[in-house]
């Protein structure tokens, strides 16, 4: 059964349509319907939607170019906010909330990100009237980017900036009646299947004194996550701890801080869905923290390929002297085609580009330690070789062939280079290039580049290779390929690109013959061949020229013209040349053509 694009595009976002009708029904009601609450945000778990953050902790990827996320996450708490009195518990102010965060995260380039959240809430369950705050509402409005500033080593540095505006449900604990920043530095640090997570920052804010011994105002903002991705597959697991403390009381404690842990797991569900769960409960007393916390999030992923500026092919055309050919019928021209970069010399962003019978790789493709999972580091560089295949239609078919270190047995790098070069494939098929252009496969570890045994050459031998097994040349006819293929993963459909024109070439001028070798010397012009001693007595006869009528010689000699230039004469073998006596025989000018000899037709050579 086909289903329709555009109900399989309202069937994937349904899931975002919930909470914007709990953000209509939330203005239909009435203001009458909150208490005597305070116009404060008492959220403490902030989803961020970034590319492989966590529940509550943002991170510093960027996803690269292009890169979009949408994400909802759903959360409820247990008494978010509690009244004490004289260190005893007088009831929650707060008992029950669950809320809706919907974001979206866009990065314009490798290095920025835009993103926006916006909290939609229902309240319920209060049992102190005075602060009775139930009912449905809006928090206030997020809106900030990310800056990637330092990348190495396993190491990920950003800083974030976000600025908040007061759009919440006023006195209902959900916004604030003059906007806030936040702003402060994100880190990561990545090692195999270890990913750490690390935030901090701070949160300005408009004093807010309720006269409860519970004063609101700037607060430090510290966050830390710690992830593990199971070897072989896509589940992650984290932990988290989440802490906020009011300035105005950093080192004394009480309401303003507040600190709580998470426990989730991350669970693809496609190439572009996933699936968080988490729990969590409060470590103090702090407000925001809960007795209970329940939480849920599906975000949505899509980078698109960016457009690849292939280098500039040009045509040589070389004129070949004859001199420098032993055949008899040379081709007047060869017809080289070279890339106008140099090799070795790669441009600034380029990451891939092709050779001869490659795709060359400014980097390896990074895995994670013993698995195929693919480190997002080295999506732009699988990006840009799908960019050069869904251009370049001179690209026939890509063989990707994957390959391993010395470490473990044949069969362990076998099975491992396999699973390699089909994550690659995979990726490739994901960013837009059709399957049947391409190929996987592995060779474990009998081709090495290096017989060493150190780290770095050990390292080198992990590799995946790109090599075109077949070029068209132009005017080839191309093969129709449908734009719409089957997962063979998942059997979602999915849409790829075919190059429709092989890329034209520029004509340079051909070099001076000099430079085709340096051996090679200038041109000489070929001397005649010596004509052949007439016997006295006898007529030298000539072979019949083009253009000639082919009639037998006269048998009557012409007369010799008269002339001062004095002829060579022809002798016999072995006759010996005639010595010159007193007066040598005068040489002809250079521009003075010497007359045939006697019974030659006109086509013979001429003497130089």
């Amino acid at each position: 059964m086909r289903v329709d694009p555009r109900r399989e595009t309202i069937l994937k976002l349904r899931p975002f349509c919930y909470p914007l009708a709990l953000g209509a029904l939330t203005s239909l009601v009435p203001a009458s319907a909150w208490a005597q609450g305070f116009s404060t945000d008492i959220e403490l778990v902030r989803p961020t939607f970034s590319p492989r953050s966590t529940l509550g902790v943002d991170s510093p990827f960027i996803g690269g170019e292009g890169h979009l996320t949408l994400g909802l996450q759903s959360a409820y708490a247990r008494d978010p906010l509690r009244l004490i009195e004289f260190d005893r518990l007088s009831g929650p102010v707060v008992r029950n909330r669950f809320g809706n965060h919907l974001g979206l995260a866009w990065a314009p380039s490798d290095r920025l990100s835009l993103r926006a959240s916006l909290p939609l809430v229902w309240q319920w369950g209060s049992s102190i009237d005075e602060y009775r705050a139930d009912g449905p509402g809006v928090g206030d409005l997020r809106a900030g980017l990310r800056y990637l500033i330092w990348e190495g080593g396993g190491f990920t540095i950003g800083a974030h900036g976000d600025f908040v505006l007061n759009v919440g449900t006023r006195n209902a604990y959900l916004g604030e009646t003059q906007p806030r920043t936040s702003f402060g530095l994100l880190t990561a640090y990545e090692s195999g299947p270890l990913l750490i997570l690390g935030t901090l920052g701070a949160e300005t804010r408009s004093n807010l004194d309720t006269q409860l011994d519970f004063n609101l105002g700037n607060e430090l903002v510290a966050n830390t996550a710690l992830v593990y991705t199971m070897p072989g597959d896509e589940i992650a697991f984290s932990a988290e701890l989440l802490s906020r403390f009011g300035m105005s009381r950093l080192f004394v404690g009480g309401a303003e801080s507040s600190m709580e842990w998470i426990l989730g797991t991350q669970v693809p569900l496609s190439d572009s869905f996933g699936m968080h769960l988490g729990v969590g409960r409060g470590i103090t007393a702090g407000y925001g923290t809960s007795s209970f916390r329940g939480l849920f999030s599906i975000r949505y992923q899509r980078t698109p390929p960016p457009p690849v500026e292939e280098p500039d092919y040009i045509v040589d055309i070389i004129d070949i002297p004859d001199d420098l050919i032993d055949e008899p019928d040379p081709e007047p021209t060869t017809v080289v085609i070279t890339p106008t970069q140099e090799p070795g010399e790669w441009r600034e962003g380029q990451l891939a580009r092709v050779a001869v019978d490659r795709i060359e790789i400014r980097e390896p493709i990074q895995f994670e330690f013993a698995t195929p999972r693919i480190l997002p580091v080295s999506l732009p560089l699988l990006r840009q070789v799908a960019g050069l295949l869904n251009r370049d239609a001179r690209i026939g078919h890509l063989l990707i062939e994957g390959h391993a270190s010395q470490e473990g047995s044949h069969s362990y790098n076998y099975d491992l280079s396999i699973r390699r070069a089909k994550a690659v494939y995979e990726q490739l098929l994901v960013l837009g290039v059709h399957p049947s252009r391409m190929s996987y496969r592995g060779m474990g570890k009998v081709v090495p580049l290096s017989d060493r045994t150190d780290e770095e050459s050990l390292a080198e031998n992990r590799r995946v290779e790109f090599q075109i097994l077949y070029q068209r040349a132009p005017g080839d006819e191309l093969p129709e390929l449908s734009p719409e293929v089957k997962l063979p993963w998942s059997g979602e459909s999915a849409t790829v690109q075919t190059p429709t024109e092989i890329p034209a070439v520029k004509v340079r001028p051909a070099p001076p013959p000099d430079l085709l070798d340096d051996s090679a010397t200038e041109p000489v012009s070929p001397e005649p061949e010596p004509l052949e001693p007439t016997p006295p007595g006898s007529q030298p006869t000539a072979e019949p020229s083009e253009g000639s009528t082919g009639a037998p010689p006269s048998s009557t000699p012409e007369p010799e013209p008269e002339s001062d230039t004095v002829e060579p004469s022809f002798e016999p073998e072995s006759a010996p040349e005639p010595e010159p006596e007193s007066t040598p025989e005068p040489e002809p000018e250079d521009d003075a053509p010497l007359p045939p000899p006697p019974e030659i037709q006109p086509s013979s050579p001429e003497f130089p």
